[in-house]
């Protein structure tokens, strides 16, 4: 004959389930550092406005709305929303430089983005915050580095032009640089 058993019926309640993706913040723009959402409940499922389907996501430049539902069983679904404001790190791509006359140039920043001011800065010691500046190089070698700078940091780019004074003797059929 066989053996049996009986238990206790036992009832588990599951929620309300509670998602808290933070206040709504703003915060400078990090190149390598991302802003982390966390979503909780480990094991749940998930679903971001941004199509990701995991606990976590990584935020690195985009501002805006990010929200996330997650349902972790029958009955046991919440979502949550948080606005991020992300401030843009400044940007130059280059320096523009005209010659305006002898060992004298013109300098303009070339694809700068969100700029809040910039500084330029030359071999002898002066600077300039203008968007054009001109600067004499008495030995012709042109050495100069742009800084623009916004509340989040800065980029730098640096144009260097060196002299050099390149002599050709020709002999026999072939060319020598000296």
């Amino acid at each position: 004959l066989g053996c049996s058993s009986t238990s206790t019926t036992r009832v588990v309640s599951s929620g309300p389930l509670s998602i808290t993706l933070g206040n709504d913040t703003a915060f400078c723009e990090s190149k390598f550092i991302p802003y982390v959402l966390d979503a909780g409940v480990p094991g749940a499922r998930y679903q971001w406005s941004t199509g990701d389907t995991t606990q976590k996501i990584n935020v690195y430049k985009t501002s805006g709305n990010y929200w996330v539902v997650v349902n972790a069983g029958p009955n046991c679904i919440d979502a949550d929303t948080i606005h991020l404001a992300i401030n843009p790190l400044p940007s130059v791509n280059a320096i523009n430089a005209l010659p305006v006359g002898t060992n004298t140039w013109s300098f303009t920043p070339a694809g700068g983005q969100n700029i809040n001011n910039i500084l330029w800065i030359f071999p002898d010691g002066t600077t300039s915050n203008q968007n054009t500046v001109q600067h004499t190089f008495p030995d012709g070698n042109v050495v100069v580095r742009l800084v623009m700078y916004n509340d989040c940091g800065t980029d730098t780019t640096i144009l260097i032009r060196w002299v050099t004074n390149v002599n050709t003797v020709t002999g026999n059929g072939f060319d020598v640089k000296l």
